[in-house]
């Protein structure tokens, strides 16, 4: 395990943080194509980064996000604002931060947080829906719970420049 942990520390590290989050897998589910043909890699790609972002999630660190948002285009973290990069940049510096009322722990009890519900799903599956080559709306489906699936947005990717960015969280 020592001599894994030193040659692929970055499998190692993704190894032990899914053990210790409580939800399962993240699985691929169906791949529906309208238009042109994606790049063969690129599920893979969005499962890799979809990954990232819920191990953020869960382990209340998501300043990962900004390696995945287009520095032009910015990012949707809700259905009603358009976060420029920058803004993003900021707000992931905050202390009392979106991601903390939102992602991380809610202090409403009305609403859960973004972490929350991910744990109570036990395993994702992602469904792909290609509107072309350079976008992707994925359907994230609960292998528990699957009640609280619509409590999450469909995460949105585009790819520029021939890289995968998040435009809409989940």
């Amino acid at each position: 395990m020592i001599l894994l942990a030193k040659r692929y520390p970055a499998i190692f590290i993704f190894i032990i943080l899914s053990c210790h989050t409580g939800l399962g897998n993240i699985t691929r589910g169906q791949v529906y194509i309208n238009g042109n043909k994606p790049d063969p890699a690129s599920v893979e790609e969005i499962i890799k980064i979809t990954n990232l972002l819920v191990q953020g999630t869960l382990h209340k660190d998501i300043s990962i996000l900004k390696n995945y948002t287009h520095k032009e285009k910015g990012i949707y973290l809700d259905l009603k604002g358009l976060w420029t990069y920058q803004e993003l940049l900021e707000e992931l510096q905050k202390k009392n931060s979106y991601f903390w009322n939102y992602y991380y722990d809610s202090s409403n009890k009305d609403r859960m947080s973004v972490r929350n519900i991910l744990l109570k799903a036990k395993g994702l599956r992602l469904d792909f829906y290609f509107e072309g080559s350079e976008t992707c709306e994925v359907k994230i489906r609960f292998i528990k719970n699957t009640e609280l699936e619509n409590n999450l947005n469909n995460p949105y990717f585009i790819r520029q420049e021939g890289k995968w960015y998040i435009y809409r969280m989940f």
